[in-house]
């Protein structure tokens, strides 16, 4: 009966010492000062990529603002119109 609870002892032990080995930080692949500038001038390209296309789209919306006003305003007389039409089809009958 002693040898069966050594033995589960040191069993549970070396389960515990192998998930601790596990669990120990492994050396992850470092990478080079160069590869990471390479990495930020990337990034740096991409910001001022996107930076233009926002400018671009901002552009787009200044440009046809003065339209949508029109239509805005075309949409009021036209709304103006149906309510006077159905005020007369509504005094008909």
């Amino acid at each position: 009966m002693r040898y069966r609870k050594r033995f589960f002892v040191i069993g549970i032990m070396m389960m515990l010492v192998t998930m601790m080995i596990a669990l120990l930080p492994t050396k992850a692949g470092a990478t080079s000062s160069s590869e990471i500038l390479k990495q930020i001038n990337q990034l740096k390209k991409e910001k001022e990529e996107l930076q233009e296309k926002i400018k671009d789209v901002q552009g787009q919306y200044e440009e046809n603002e003065d339209e949508i006003a029109d239509i805005i305003a075309q949409k009021s007389v036209i709304d103006q119109e149906i309510q006077l039409l159905s005020e007369q089809i509504t005094n008909i009958h």
